[in-house]
């Protein structure tokens, strides 16, 4: 199979739908029902400069907002490579971008390797980054909160929802 799918690849650019379909369907590795990652995974290390890795914690977060499995996984994995993927491929700014940073981790070979796992690992980075800001922002307010009640207003009453004074970011939040 590795050695069928890049051949017909190089005859056009990007892989159509219906070479896109076979990979995925031929890519039967999970005991469940669900395929999407699985498939997906498989398929990006067969065909690494064509096809995106997609997961639940990262990917399906990004394009959807949440980490249910879609229920047309097929569907849904021609529509992220169609909509997303290969609009990409296609922008010279990502390109550019992608072949500069290609370029600079070399010596790595581990993060990013193709264009198209460019496009994962930013996916990726932006969802750490916003757990992180979430988590930094909770603990910023806990400590605050805390500080607030213990020296500031020590008789302060806790089933009071709003103090006057506390700046906007921490209303609500008590």
């Amino acid at each position: 199979m590795q050695q069928e799918f890049p051949n017909r690849i190089k005859e056009s650019w990007f892989p159509d739908k219906a070479i896109l379909t076979e990979l995925f369907c031929r890519c039967k590795i999970m005991k469940s029902e669900v395929q999407l990652v699985g498939a997906s995974k498989v398929s990006a290390h067969l065909l690494p400069d064509y096809v995106m890795p997609i997961d639940r914690e990262y990917t399906l977060y990004f394009l959807k907002g949440s980490t249910p499995m879609p229920t047309r996984e097929l569907d849904w994995f021609l529509q992220v490579h169609s909509e997303l993927v290969y609009k990409l491929l296609k922008d010279k700014a990502f390109t550019d971008f992608a072949d500069t940073l290609i370029a600079k981790n070399m010596s790595t070979k581990y993060w990013n390797t193709s264009r198209v796992k460019v496009l994962d690992n930013v996916i990726i980075g932006k969802r750490v980054l916003e757990k992180f800001l979430v988590s930094t922002a909770t603990r910023v307010n806990n400590i605050y909160r805390n500080f607030v009640r213990t020296r500031v207003y020590p008789n302060y009453n806790t089933t009071r929802r709003v103090v006057v004074g506390f700046p906007v970011m921490f209303w609500g939040m008590y």
